[in-house]
């Protein structure tokens, strides 16, 4: 595989108005998820039926026994069945359902659907198959296999897998770390581009060359995702919607993240596996955060056995085990641990993956961070600047306090316990071990206020009930 490459997705689709079952929508118009659940093996009825489905299962060659390989086929088929008005089309599940009546504003989203309106439109409409448009961009240089802006000096050696543009490791960490150098992989074009223009002000390099692919001058950016894939990658759909975008599909059932559903449109991403992002390093990688919105585990498992030989410490998001997962098949956090375990690393600080003191209604803090060491740096300390990335959130609470002595405890608090405060709208932790308040708790566990706790177990941890606020306020922390 040459440098790699950019790729970036345009989808050309086309409407006219028309009136559907009770709703107007226009003709052809495509939402994402799908009508109804359908069984295929009760058959196709299309003089009577209200509901139906074709496999479009496809292999390797892109070729189903139905013809059916995207949504423009499915909808062609849907042309010849007397009753089918709207289409929920699925490539990842191999699936296209017709049904006669859909309500395309209240749609259930998850397993890859995309519905579509086919009443009103004709074989013309559909006969043009939405592709994207694939664009091979020169992102890097390779020398070897390994990256050539990389410096052999670089220490500690940084890889951030998912950055989006928000707490990203070349604006938080960089600065701090002057013999420091960052790899990035972002998949989104769009955040590709903010992190290049970050390097520099824009006044000062207008009609300017500027080296390949540098979001800082210890830095550099590649427009690639990373996850399970042959080693020298391969075109992946990924769900872009924000900080919510994902190679996975958002599950069905959630206990928090409402707003990942409004998935804006599919890309076209390059993919490869951890092990040959970690070959285009060439060097031990101290520190590798990754954000990939469910998909951290099996990017983590991606690298196989260099995993263990090339990296110190990794950062994963994962789901509190008394949560719903977010994205669909996405492990949560006993199995993330126990598989962490089972390649050779360990978390570090004090927490519990279902949290000890029971998750009050109003404590929607399902999303924790955490770091894990390789077990040969076993008993030796880490570094400062690993620590504020170990973010627990309620499932570090070991204590409870009345929530109405937050500001005593935060002026004295008890001696060997850390307390969790509120700062200026941001959670921070004192302890008489340290001086003034922290950014994070030093990996130890802490005690939090009674009101995040659920009001039944609330007087087992010494909270007085009737006491504290019930209210959005009362959990001032998660």
């Amino acid at each position: 595989m040459p440098a790699p490459w950019l790729r970036a997705a345009l989808l050309l689709v086309g409407a006219s108005p028309c009136v559907a079952g009770s709703k107007q929508y226009d003709a052809g118009s495509k939402r994402f998820g799908y009508c109804d659940v359908t069984d295929e093996a009760r058959g196709i009825d299309c003089t009577n039926g209200i509901k139906g489905s074709w496999s479009a299962t496809v292999t390797a060659s892109n070729h189903a026994s139905s013809g059916i390989t995207n949504i423009n086929q499915c909808a062609l088929r849907c042309l010849r069945c007397a009753r089918c008005n709207f289409i929920s089309y699925s490539k990842e599940q191999g699936d296209c359902s017709w049904f006669h009546k859909c309500d395309l504003d209240n749609l259930t989203h998850g397993f890859g659907f995309t519905s579509a309106i086919v009443k009103g439109t004709n074989e013309s409409h559909w006969a043009g198959v939405a592709t994207p448009l694939i664009v091979p961009v020169h992102a890097a240089t390779l020398v070897n296999g390994v990256l050539i802006d990389i410096p052999s000096t670089a220490s500690p050696m940084l890889l951030e897998i998912g950055s989006s543009d928000r707490n990203t490791l070349d604006v938080e960490l960089l600065p701090q770390l002057p013999d420091a150098f960052l790899l990035t992989l972002e998949p989104l074009i769009d955040k590709y581009a903010r992190a290049l223009t970050r390097r520099k002000p824009q006044e000062s390099v207008v009609d300017t060359l500027e080296p390949l692919g540098k979001h800082h001058d210890r830095g550099i950016i590649l427009p690639i995702a990373v996850a399970p894939a042959p080693p020298g990658g391969e075109q992946r759909t990924f769900y872009a919607a924000g900080g919510c975008s994902s190679l996975l599909s958002v599950a069905h059932r959630i206990d928090f993240g409402e707003w990942c559903r409004k998935i804006k449109e599919t890309r076209a991403v390059w993919t490869v596996p951890l092990s040959t992002v970690l070959g285009w390093v060439g060097t031990r990688v101290d520190f590798l955060k990754i954000d990939a919105q469910g998909m951290d585990l099996a990017i983590i498992q991606s690298a196989g056995p260099l995993l263990h030989r090339r990296v110190a410490r990794f950062q994963l998001e994962v789901v509190s085990d008394d949560c719903r997962s977010l994205y669909e098949n996405q492990p949560r956090c006993s199995e993330v641990v126990n598989a962490s375990r089972m390649l050779g690393f360990e978390p570090i600080g004090d927490f519990s993956c279902w949290p000890p003191l029971g998750r009050s209604h109003l404590n929607h803090a399902c999303e924790l961070e955490l770091v894990f060491a390789n077990s040969q740096l076993h008993g030796k300390p880490h570094p400062e600047y690993v620590l504020p990335y170990q973010n627990v959130a309620f499932n570090g609470c070991r204590e409870a306090y009345p929530s109405q002595r937050q500001e005593a405890l935060r002026r004295n608090p008890p001696p060997g316990k850390v307390v969790a405060v509120r700062h200026k709208n941001v959670v921070m932790f004192v302890s008489d071990a340290w001086r003034g308040l922290s950014t994070h708790s030093h990996g130890r566990s802490y005690m939090c206020p009674c009101a995040c706790i659920e009001p039944s177990k609330r007087a087992a941890w010494g909270c007085i009930t009737n006491s504290e606020p019930d209210t959005e306020q009362g959990c001032i922390l998660f």
